[in-house]
């Protein structure tokens, strides 16, 4: 991959049931919500949204990490719902190992319906086909059972544990790195 391969455009993805979307300030009510959710951010090692600020500052981030062409975010919005219910994207991309990480969320109403194995079924194959990255890195909690059988389900290796390495909130956390 060559960061000639990066969109110069953000890219809407669709799926059967999801746009993929691009996600501005006036989404910030929602990122607000998804980071302060108490289920969300058990297994994400970083403490919940307090302050609306902290979700105008995470879009901002988002759309500087894209400009930079270092990552592209998007939101997941249901066609049905007519509703942002999550979000999804690769981050750290790195050019000389033709590689990113993925990374995602979605709101726990929306948990166990297959949405996340179909979004990420997309954003996987457009990584590989359309930036032509070499592997995709996924950073979970060991004890996140359906986020590991998701990654399996899309071919995802467990390739290492990482025992106590993150101190979140008074306590030491773990992790494991999948690799597809």
């Amino acid at each position: 991959m060559s960061i000639a391969n990066f969109p110069i455009h953000f890219p809407e993805l669709k799926t059967e049931r999801c746009n993929l979307v691009w996600i501005s300030n006036k989404d910030r009510a929602f990122v607000q919500r998804l980071f302060s959710d108490k289920q969300v951010q058990e297994f994400r090692g970083a403490p919940q949204f307090t302050k609306m600020e902290e979700a105008e500052q995470l879009i901002w981030e988002w759309r500087k990490k894209f400009a930079a062409r270092e990552g592209i975010r998007w939101g997941i919005f249901h066609r049905e719902a007519k509703q942002l219910i999550g979000t999804v994207g690769l981050k750290h991309i790195d050019y000389q190992h033709q590689r990113s990480e993925i990374s995602y969320e979605l709101i726990p109403g929306w948990w166990n319906r297959g949405i996340m194995t179909e979004v990420l079924t997309k954003v996987c194959s457009y990584a590989m086909n359309e930036l032509q990255l070499h592997s995709l890195e996924a950073n979970i909690d060991p004890r996140h059972g359906a986020s590991r059988r998701v990654l399996e389900k899309l071919d995802f290796r467990n390739e290492a544990h990482f025992r106590e390495n993150w101190f979140h909130e008074g306590w030491w956390d773990s992790s494991i790195w999948v690799k597809r």
